[in-house]
């Protein structure tokens, strides 16, 4: 039994996996800042199928990367060719720029699949936020910039992420 997968490839630039343009378009005003390289498994660049067959992984490793210090982030879309919808699972970095994450083949025919990154605002945030409170700096107008994150982000989230949203941003 044999499936088959099919790549295709796409940059994000936004600030959160929540972030209003996820619908692919940029943020008002940005550039694609997100670089995208070396998807695998691909054969042809993505003009014919990987096979699989129903069980088996399929990993996919992308080089991600963008310009200056802040962080990228990314996601693995999927979906079997009979559903409308794409499923996705978020991408790890391993090594020099090299992100990956799976999927599993669960029935025949044709999954596609695409990788989608952005330029992760909110992790770029913490990273320095925790460098500075280990520096005993003063973050009271990091703690601002973080709230006003989460306020935004909320403003475009579900009830039930909102709730928890607002909840940290009373916190900080």
């Amino acid at each position: 039994m044999e499936t088959a997968t099919r790549e295709r490839q796409t940059s994000r630039t936004s600030g959160s996996q929540n972030d209003p343009s996820a619908n692919g378009k940029p943020l008002s005003g940005g550039q694609s800042r997100v670089v995208i390289e070396r998807v695998q498994p691909q054969i042809d660049g993505g003009q014919y199928p990987v096979k699989r067959v129903i069980g088996e992984r399929v990993m996919v490793e992308a080089d991600i990367f963008n310009d200056g210090h802040d962080l990228p982030g990314a996601v693995l879309r999927f979906r079997h060719e009979s559903e409308n919808g794409w499923r996705e699972t978020r991408m790890t970095p391993t090594v020099n720029d090299r992100w990956e994450a799976e999927f599993t083949v669960k029935g025949m025919g044709r999954y596609y699949f695409t990788v989608q990154a952005w330029v992760d605002h909110f992790r770029t945030w913490r990273r320095d936020l925790k460098k500075r409170v280990a520096a005993n700096q003063e973050v009271a107008v990091d703690l601002q910039i973080g709230a006003e994150m989460l306020d935004e982000a909320a403003q475009h989230a579900n009830d039930a992420d909102r709730q928890r949203l607002k909840q940290w941003e009373q916190r900080l």
